[in-house]
């Protein structure tokens, strides 16, 4: 599933509302290079190395939104670092 066929469905203590979920473009490019490179890596070795990282970008972006989704939500009222850190 890709984040295009995502939806958004907030419910409200009213009607609910539906809406398509629109997502940022996020380029990880400088910073995967600036990883090579601190690696040492240059040429051919750091031009496969990136290919390889760059193509799992989705499949991680799909993972992580895929266990936002499975989270329990925060609560209404609750501080954010006790929603952040309670398992801590």
């Amino acid at each position: 599933m890709y984040y295009e066929d995502k939806t958004f469905i907030d419910i409200l203590n009213a009607p609910s509302i539906v809406r398509r979920i629109t997502f940022e473009h996020v380029d990880f490019s400088v910073n995967i290079l600036k990883d090579l490179i601190s690696e040492g890596l240059h040429g051919r070795n750091m031009l496969e190395k990136y290919k390889g990282i760059k193509d799992k970008i989705p499949h991680a972006l799909n993972r992580l939104s895929e266990e936002a989704i499975r989270s329990e939500p925060m609560a209404a009222g609750e501080k954010l670092e006790d929603f952040l850190f309670k398992d801590d």
